[in-house]
């Protein structure tokens, strides 16, 4: 079965906005192979990192620059190592880029620890066949609920032929001992990775691969999941129902709340090329629901290549329709138009995409991409940009831009849903509902992000009624409602329910009336650094909830000679304590430790140690830690 995708593009309203700023190279290749990715928006702080190659040999530099103002400005480049085909990932302050040096065999990957610092660790010494690829994720097992950075690679070792194998990268503890993904061919190529936080039934989080492998029948995509720390399940042929999308080229992979998205190029060069994605349940095995193909482009050109995709709407690849003009596409899957980001009579490659959403009252999505284009001087150069789409409430708005659907009122009951008396269907909403209560299980909760509920709720009954919500048995509030009018609540779920197990159990309790009643359970994700800071909760329909239990805000300056400072909120009285590390996890000093009224506070650092000495210049990384949750901000100390 395939789904047609439409090409109309109605009612979205579309704002176009250039970036400030191209950056030289010297190689056609500098934003490829896109299975890593070149460009990384970080959710706690809204700054943007972009890592590019400059040439296609071993001592070639790889440079790297940030943006602060969402990608109108950009920082000197500086060199983070030497060598091709370069990635990045971010998360909570920290900056990790790796890189192949095909020569020689090598992947390296480098931490930024502050302007111009990169601290380097070798990844594989020799035999790697294949660019890397990364993931980051928060780990709840690791110590300190520390970012996992998964480095995935195709090397060569005989007699077992090409596979892929996957190191574990931390700043603390350096590269980990190897973990084989045992993945065999006669030719393992182009690895893609991605990862998910929190397990809805087994702790810690799941890693997903998917590549490609060329044997004796020809070229096929396959996929494995790591479920725990050297248990992988069995692999999985993606390509296999159907020989029409053979050969595949090019396979890349997102995870995106409880699912796993794989997008791939079908046919070689010189015959048309398609785009195709399907999707598959991070829980459920590798060998069973995967949803059928779908077709992100919607018509034939002279080919496709190179597709990424970003959250689970938006799609990019560069095509061409008359050689040598190349041209970068995008789709948006949720408002399915085809629309070109750069068109012209150049060449323009290799695109990499962030796509960032908004729950704001315009329902925007931004689109941010990067790709390399071939100029008369110089010859290459890396280009950004960004667009905006607005999506009018009329055609789904805010709802469009769900996490996840915790689906509610079917005969099977959800695999969220943890207690139900029932199902039933009342005038037109099919509904859970529960004599006393019902509990929910909302997993895959990464704390470097913020998290929304949102509930529709419906009552039969002649007479007002009540329910209250509780996140992890802790109370959030009580809400009365009208009989016979459904009623949507959209609250925040506290960030400390789920720091240390990236899930959250959501309680509806009967207070008044028959049953505990539940119509629509939807999750989204929000940025962090959105976050009004004068703003106690925010309207979603008859229930606010004020945001996390502990918020911690980007430093201010973060880059400092003398002195720095942190506003942090309490949404009540509760245990805080500070502290300063340097980039090696070391303590430096301890800023503070008590009991803080509600309402917001500041910790300052003046860049001297316990003993009252100035500290060296360098990264430094301010720790708050209360309750079990623990927030860290990256600072830098320049003398």
């Amino acid at each position: 079965m395939v789904w047609r995708i439409g090409s109309v593009l109605g009612v979205i309203g579309l704002l176009l906005t250039a970036g400030g700023q191209s950056f030289p190279t010297n190689t056609p290749l500098a934003t490829a192979y896109n299975q890593g990715r070149h460009l990384a928006l970080d959710p706690t702080t809204g700054w943007f990192h972009l890592v590019y190659a400059s040439g296609d040999a071993d001592a070639s530099p790889i440079y790297y620059s940030c943006s602060v103002d969402g990608g109108d400005n950009w920082s000197p480049v500086e060199e983070a190592g030497q060598g091709t085909n370069p990635c990045i990932v971010c998360e909570g302050g920290l900056t990790w880029v790796s890189y192949w040096q095909e020569g020689a065999g090598r992947v390296l990957t480098a931490v930024r620890l502050g302007p111009g610092q990169w601290q380097t660790f070798e990844v594989c010494g020799a035999s790697a066949t294949t660019p890397p690829a990364m993931a980051v994720c928060h780990d709840p097992a690791a110590p300190g609920c520390e970012p996992a950075v998964y480095v995935v690679y195709g090397w060569y070792n005989p007699p077992i032929y090409w596979h892929i194998s996957m190191r574990t990268v931390s700043l603390w503890a350096g590269a980990s001992p190897e973990e084989d993904a045992d993945v065999q061919g006669f030719d393992v190529r182009e690895p893609s990775v991605a990862a998910t936080p929190g397990g809805l039934h087994i702790p810690g989080e799941h890693v997903h691969v998917t590549y490609r492998v060329e044997d004796q029948s020809g070229h096929k995509v396959w996929y494995r999941q790591r479920i725990a720390p050297n248990w992988w399940d069995t692999p999985f042929e993606v390509t296999q129902s159907s020989g029409q999308y053979l050969p595949p080229f090019y396979p890349c992979i997102e995870a995106f709340g409880d699912s796993v998205f794989v997008v791939w190029r079908s046919r070689s060069q010189g015959e048309p090329g398609m785009i195709w994605r399907t999707q598959h349940h991070v829980d459920a095995p590798s060998e069973r629901l995967w949803e059928p193909y779908q077709w992100v482009l919607d018509e034939l050109t002279e080919y496709a290549n190179c597709p990424q995709q970003a959250t689970r709407w938006a799609h990019v690849w560069h095509e061409r329709h008359t050689y040598p003009t190349e041209d970068i596409w995008a789709n948006l899957f949720m408002h399915p138009p085809t629309i070109p980001i750069q068109e012209d009579e150049s060449r323009f490659m290799y695109p990499n995409i962030v796509a960032e959403y908004s729950d704001d009252v315009e329902h925007t999505l931004a689109l941010y991409t990067v790709w390399t284009s071939e100029t008369p001087d110089p010859e290459y150069e890396v280009r950004f940009r960004r667009d905006l789409f607005h999506f009018p409430p009329a055609d789904g708005g805010f709802k469009g831009f769900v996490y996840y659907d915790a689906q509610v009122g079917d005969s099977v009951r959800s695999r969220y849903c943890l207690a139900r008396d029932g199902h039933a269907r009342w005038r037109g909403y099919s509904v859970d509902f529960g004599r006393e209560n019902l509990r929910y299980r909302l997993p895959y909760l990464n704390p470097n992000y913020d998290y929304k509920v949102m509930a529709v709720l419906f009552h039969t009954g002649s007479d007002t009624w009540e329910q209250s919500f509780a996140f992890d048995s802790a109370p959030v509030r009580r809400v009365r409602f009208a009989p016979l009018v459904p009623e949507t609540v959209l609250m925040y779920i506290p960030r400390e329910k789920y720091a240390k197990d990236c899930r959250a159990d959501l309680e509806i309790a009967k207070l008044a009336g028959d049953y505990a009643v539940l119509a629509e359970l939807k999750l989204f994700q929000c940025f962090p650094y959105r976050r009004n800071l004068d703003r106690e909760g925010e309207e979603g329909g008859v229930l606010t909830q004020g945001g996390s239990a502990l918020d911690v805000f980007p430093p201010v300056p973060s880059l400092f000679k003398q002195a720095t400072s942190v506003t942090y909120t309490v949404a009540e009285p509760r245990h805080v304590a500070v502290s300063v590390y340097d980039a090696q996890g070391r303590l430096v000093r301890r800023l503070g430790s008590g009991f803080c009224a509600r309402g917001k506070h500041t910790a300052s650092w003046n860049g001297l140690d316990e003993t009252g000495r100035e500290v060296p210049a360098g990264a430094y990384l301010l720790r708050f830690e209360s309750g079990g949750l623990s927030q860290t901000r990256r600072v830098v100390l320049t003398r």
